[in-house]
């Protein structure tokens, strides 16, 4: 019998790997960057929230100071909708033909007696696929029930448009400073008092023009031109800043906004027809070769004629609930239009020029630019009100954010001769020279200058 053989010995056990040390210094920064990650989450929804109620708080406080107050400007697009539903397109437009006088048709005021309203009736002076548009809602609700909510909404647009105009600055100053300064500037001003107390159209249409800049500056060109394009089917100056687009090489939005546009006019003429549009193409005309002037319209016609066509001008009387209220007017010369046309077209090509050279350099501001060429075109067209500027005091910050005190004390002044108490006067005969509108377009000017200025001589970071 052969012995058992012995059992062989158990290899001994491999050695586990030896772990490797742990980095406390790499465990530390990642649990504080997941930290500082959701911090910042917590701030924006924070922040989020309070602009949120802060558009809700000054849209309530609109709708319940104002009211049924003022909106004769929505007024007139109501009009322009009940006429339409009412089958009756040709009463649209008002019947000048020589002069724009800024009265309403005559069918109007009648109809306004019967809705038992006695206060400002305007004309409808917007393309005629609003009026359509707006056919549905007159038959829907009362010129005081649509003014109610237009207030509301026109407020929280206002407070959007100020969040928006911020995200074009190169380097966004803080919040806070923008959105007080911006305010203050839109209601301290009789852009934001007027625009808001007339539910003015002009509204929106600074909404969807500071968007449409945004969106074509940061990422969304297609979009942006889309936006512009619908800005200028409202009102038709965006249609310069679109040219602008060109000269700062963004063809993208451009051709978007021509696409657009074009199709939006196709629209319009198949919806209202032609014949109506050639009404409106007329009273275009008429408003460009007419001079309108009151202390709450900025412009360098209205300089023009109070100083070298005074002996010109023509009163005219409109009696209001709440009292007399006058303009002037008069028929451009062949002189006057020339010299009107001449400074409109140099205004555009310093412009184009200007952002040419400006987009070859990135430290420009861009918020900047374009709140100057805003007021430079508004300040050149046939007829601008105070409200025409409400897209360019949304900038309005850029000032103390650059200069501290300074700016602030610099755009205090500025906006000074527009405050409603100093500028918005009941005349019943009107002075020789109607001085808030001198002052206010020289003040409307200083503002370009200063934007201009901030534009070429961008600062390293904006003080507060």
């Amino acid at each position: 019998m052969t012995p058992s053989s012995p059992e062989p010995a158990a290899a001994p056990a491999r050695a586990a790997p030896h772990a490797a040390p742990a980095d406390p210094q790499g465990a530390i920064a990642s649990a504080a960057s997941g930290q500082q990650d959701a911090a910042s989450r917590r701030h924006k929804t924070v922040t989020t929230l309070v602009l949120v109620a802060l558009a809700a708080l000054i849209a309530a406080f609109s709708m319940l100071s104002l009211g049924k107050t003022g909106s004769a400007d929505l007024l007139a697009a109501w009009l322009a909708g009940d006429a339409v539903a009412q089958g009756h397109p040709a009463l649209i437009y008002p019947a000048d033909d020589t002069v724009f006088t800024m009265q309403p048709p005559v069918e109007w005021i009648a109809r306004t007696r019967e809705l038992g309203y006695a206060g400002e009736i305007f004309p409808y002076i917007y393309p005629p696929l609003w009026a359509w548009v707006m056919a549905p809602v007159a038959r829907l609700m009362a010129p005081e029930t649509l003014a109610v909510l237009a207030h509301g909404v026109n407020a929280a647009l206002l407070f959007a448009s100020l969040l928006i105009a911020r995200r074009l600055c190169r380097q966004p100053p803080p919040l806070a400073l923008w959105l007080m300064v911006g305010l203050l500037a839109y209601f301290g001003t009789n852009a934001g008092f007027l625009g808001l107390y007339q539910n003015q159209p002009q509204i929106l249409v600074a909404f969807l023009t500071l968007l449409a800049l945004e969106r074509a500056q940061n990422g969304a060109p297609i979009l942006g031109g889309a936006l512009l394009a619908l800005a200028a089917a409202l009102k038709l100056y965006p249609v310069l800043l679109a040219i602008l687009w060109l000269a700062r090489r963004q063809y993208r939005p451009f051709v978007a906004f021509v696409i657009l546009g074009g199709a939006l006019g196709a629209l319009s003429v198949a919806v209202a027809g032609w014949p109506l549009h050639q009404r409106f193409l007329e009273l275009i005309r008429m408003i460009t070769d007419s001079v309108l002037i009151t202390s709450v319209n900025y412009t360098t016609d209205g300089l023009l004629a109070q100083s070298f066509w005074a002996h010109a001008l023509t009163v005219v009387f409109e009696q209001s609930s709440d009292g007399l209220r006058g303009w002037l007017i008069m028929a451009k010369p062949a002189s006057f239009a020339l010299t009107s046309r001449l400074l409109q077209l140099m205004a555009l090509a310093a412009l184009f020029w200007l952002g040419r050279r400006l987009s070859r350099r990135p430290e420009a501001d861009p918020a900047a630019f374009w709140g100057a060429a805003m007021v430079i075109l508004s300040l050149t067209s046939p007829l601008s009100w105070a409200y025409h500027y409400l897209a360019p005091l949304s900038f309005a910050a850029l000032l103390p954010a650059r200069y501290g005190r300074r700016g602030l004390a610099l755009l205090v002044l500025i906006l000074l001769p527009t405050e409603p108490h100093l500028s918005l006067v009941n005349f019943d005969a009107l002075p020789s020279l109607v001085l808030g509108q001198v002052t206010g377009t020289l003040s409307m000017m200083l503002l370009a200058a200063c934007l201009i200025w901030i534009a070429l001589r961008p600062g390293t970071a904006p003080r507060t």
